[in-house]
């Protein structure tokens, strides 16, 4: 009756004591009342199923006797528990799948005591490797997915089993499944410290084998900011620094693309690596340190005497094109304080524009200020027509303000814009785009840039635009026409 109110009301929670609940499953085995097919009203069956194994787990833990496990998993209506999916909706049994034995759900779950049982029968009856498989003694059979208890202790962070497993030496510690994930792999995937230290101890590791995205265990920990694996991993002969996944990324690549700081530090501190390693892209570490806006690492590297700062990727990008398209002004003003950067230049990208213009056309204020601080600009090297009229239409106040006091761009020009979204487009003056998209204060901006007619014009626009408006800047705008109107008159 507990167990059958627990199912009920507490599927999801805390389990009770585990060794009543085991004792209690094996004295009613004879009768399998456990099997709602066989009396609907108990629902024991389906419970038993789903928490046979978080039971054992915790009665090991409570150092109560698992003398009953071999038996109750031989039960007709509990062989579910380890051939099939784990019924429920409980987060821990994401890893779980077809095809389990005894011995994979022992080892994910950390219950040792049956490998020590295993161990034993296996030396009492002299058993080889070789009769091993297949058997309840087999202390490596693969599941479904290619998966041993090994990988699956490894996964979960069960110490004590990959130790006895080990320590057997009747176990391949490389063996990989359907996605070629070692038991290494896993445990570096999971953050499992001490499950890699463990590994990485066993001379016939291999520390370095890829998964299916070429991803080696290394490769995973940087990608994951797991440091104190990174420093493990990094201590180990077996490890390539250097090594690809399936886009040719390397390590330094990745962790720099992620902002990891720490990883870029360990990597960069070391004579073997290639700070230049380009991708299927052609992107460098820096490329993607810029592109991210990750301002520490963009420095690490640029600080570096061995990078290379003004390769392109793929598209004809430079690092610096990559972090103004992105506007991040914060790299670009690390470049500024090297004094790396020809203002004028059109070189840092095939696009054939300068930062100025591209900074403008992306809407990128403070690149924009940043590059006219600099007071190196030759405005006639710049077309900023376009990008111009483009941050009139997108309603960029403040480039709009920047650019007219250079006092060279040309307001009348007739230019195609379009929005963010390429859903509008149109092609006019300044002051007509600002009309379209109806950025007042952009258009009276533009008005007080141009002559007194032009200025008469937006206020009038302004007029008509505000007749119904009712606000104080309906009010406002009114009058101020007016007032404009009458001082002309006079």
């Amino acid at each position: 009756g507990f167990c059958s109110s627990h199912y009920d009301e507490h599927r999801l929670h805390s389990l009770p004591s585990s060794a009543p609940a085991f004792s209690f499953y094996v004295i009613t085995a004879d009768l399998d009342p456990l099997d709602p097919e066989i009396d609907p009203d108990l629902l024991l069956g389906p419970y038993a199923r789903e928490y046979c194994w978080d039971h054992a787990s915790l009665a090991e833990a409570e150092g109560e006797s698992l003398e009953y496990i071999f038996e109750i998993t031989q039960w007709h209506s509990l062989k579910i528990a380890y051939t099939w999916r784990m019924p429920g909706d409980y987060c821990a049994y994401r890893h779980i799948s077809r095809g389990m034995t005894l011995q994979h759900l022992a080892a994910y779950y950390g219950i040792s005591s049956i490998f020590e049982q295993i161990g034993s029968t296996v030396q009492k009856a002299k058993l080889t490797k070789e009769q091993l498989p297949g058997s309840r003694s087999d202390l490596d059979p693969k599941d479904c997915e290619g998966r041993t208890p090994l990988w699956y202790a490894a996964c979960n962070g069960q110490r004590k089993v990959v130790k006895l497993l080990l320590g057997s030496e009747r176990v391949d510690v490389n063996l990989p499944d359907k996605d070629q994930k070692t038991p290494l792999s896993k445990a570096v995937e999971n953050d499992h410290e001490n499950i890699v230290r463990l590994l990485l101890q066993n001379t016939k590791i291999n520390a370095d084998l890829p998964d299916w995205n070429q991803q080696t265990p290394f490769a995973i920990a940087a990608r994951n900011c797991h440091e104190n694996i990174v420093r493990l991993l990094l201590q180990n002969a077996q490890v390539d620094v250097n090594s690809r996944d399936h886009i040719q990324q390397a390590s330094l690549a990745i962790a720099a693309e992620r902002g990891h700081e720490y990883v870029v530090r360990l990597l960069l501190a070391r004579t073997d690596v290639d700070c230049n390693a380009c991708d299927d892209d052609k992107q460098t570490p820096l490329h993607r340190a810029a592109y991210n806006g990750h301002e520490n690492i963009a420095k690490m590297l640029l600080d570096k005497e061995e990078v290379l700062i003004w390769t392109k990727h793929s598209l004809g990008w430079t690092p610096l094109y990559n972090a103004v398209h992105k506007g991040h002004a914060q790299i670009v003003r690390l470049f500024l304080e090297r004094n790396l950067i020809d203002v004028d230049s059109k070189d840092y990208s095939d696009s054939n524009e300068t930062l100025l213009e591209c900074a403008a056309r992306k809407g990128c204020a403070e690149i924009v200020r940043l590059l006219l601080e600099t007071g190196e600009i030759d405005m006639n090297v710049h077309d900023l027509s376009q990008p111009f009229a483009q941050a009139v239409a997108d309603g960029s106040e403040e480039i709009v303000k920047l650019l007219l006091e250079t006092g060279t761009v040309n307001t009348r020009m007739n230019v195609e814009v379009s929005t963010i979204s390429r859903e509008d487009s149109f092609s006019g003056t300044a002051s007509e785009i600002a009309k379209h998209f109806k950025h007042r204060s952009i258009l009276e901006l533009i008005g007080d840039h141009e002559d007194p007619q032009m200025q008469e014009d937006a206020a009038r626009y302004q007029l008509d635009e505000s007749e119904d408006d009712q606000s104080d800047d309906g009010i406002q705008l009114i009058s101020m026409w007016r007032q404009r109107q009458r001082a002309n008159a006079s």
